[in-house]
Parts: structure tokens; sequence; C-alpha cells
């Protein structure tokens, strides 16, 4: 008979991995990724484009990753946006969190880690 913590682990991964297929399969309707955009490209008070590039917003930033080879997921583009990372500021206090979920959307979609 196998042990409970076995099958606690087993159902634990069996979980995770029914979440991680399920990550990324996020669908976005047209208002959210325009206004994602709209944010990336000039209405954030420090607009995304501003320090990245992004092919899809045609931005030519250069002090940030070029965001459509690094490919972030939805929520690493979350992270990054509410918390900041290295010299980018956090959006937490900047930004709705509806904003942040737009912007997040839209990064993620334009540079190709969602489908």
């Amino acid at each position: 008979m196998p042990r409970p913590v076995l099958l606690r682990g087993l159902c634990l991964a069996a979980l995770l991995t029914g979440l991680s297929a399920h990550a990324g399969a996020e669908e976005f309707d047209e208002a959210t990724l325009e206004r994602g955009r709209a944010l990336f490209v000039a209405e954030a008070p420090v607009p995304c484009g501003a320090c990245h590039v992004l092919a899809d917003a045609g931005t030519s930033g250069n002090l940030g990753p070029v965001l459509h080879d690094m490919k972030p997921s939805l929520e690493q583009v979350k992270a990054a946006v509410t918390d900041g990372v290295g010299i980018m500021p956090a959006y937490a206090d900047m930004l709705s969190a509806e904003d942040i979920a737009a912007v997040s959307a839209y990064v993620a979609k334009a540079s190709g880690a969602l489908n």
C-alpha cells in the first residue's frame, strides 16, 4: 500500500501539471489588449516603451530587455509591472489592478508568450 506522503506528492504533482497546462491558455478580449498597448506605448506614467523594445508596439527603448525576444509569461510580466525589477519601477501605486492586468496581457500576447 502506498504511503500517504507519496500519495499527497502525486496529487500535488497532478494538480500542478493541470495548472501549468491551463496557464497561458487565457483568452483576452481586444479591448483589454488595446488598453494594454496604449499603456505600454504612451499612457502609463512612465510608458514601458520608453525602456523596452517590443516589435508589435513599435518601441525602441534601450534600457530594458527586448520583450519580443524574451517572451515573458503573463505571470512574469504581471510580477515585474507590479513590483518592479532592477531599475524598473513598481507600478502598483501608479496603475490600477485592471491596467496592470491589461498591460501584462498585452506584453505576453504581443511578445509571443501567449497564443
